[in-house]
């Protein structure tokens, strides 16, 4: 979230909009709360385990991983689609009504100012992945 604050800081301070880090971080901190989910759904399945132990990746079934999505041999695809969880983009969504809302700008402004991150890291995963 700190990373993610100053990202938004950062291009903030470069359109000249009046928010600083503060503002930004709690931004992220509110629409961080989906993520809250993955917690309880974890408890969850760590307490119905017979022995009560589990990997992160078997004890989350809210990725993409675990919802039906697979890679196959490939490991690397396999690792991203099991980091990628329905939380995350609901987070992703509310982060760019956010960033809209505030700033009164379009929805394709909001969409790639705050969504670039995310685009560039799985892009390049994928093509990593694939190659």
């Amino acid at each position: 979230s700190v990373l993610q604050a100053g990202y938004l800081t950062l291009v903030s301070a470069l359109s000249g909009d009046a928010y600083r880090f503060r503002h930004w971080f709690s931004l992220i901190s509110w629409t961080g709360l989906p993520y809250l989910l993955v917690v309880l759904v974890m408890a969850v399945n760590i307490l119905m385990s017979p022995n009560g132990q589990l990997s992160l990746f078997d004890a989350n079934s809210l990725s993409l991983a675990s919802l039906g999505f697979s890679a196959g041999d490939n490991f690397m695809l396999q690792a991203t689609l099991e980091s990628m969880t329905l939380p995350m983009f609901w987070s992703m969504a509310l982060t760019v009504v956010g960033y809209q809302q505030w700033l009164q700008s379009s929805w394709l402004r909001a969409s790639l100012t705050v969504l670039a991150p995310y685009i560039v890291i799985f892009c390049s995963l994928a093509y990593f992945a694939l190659t």
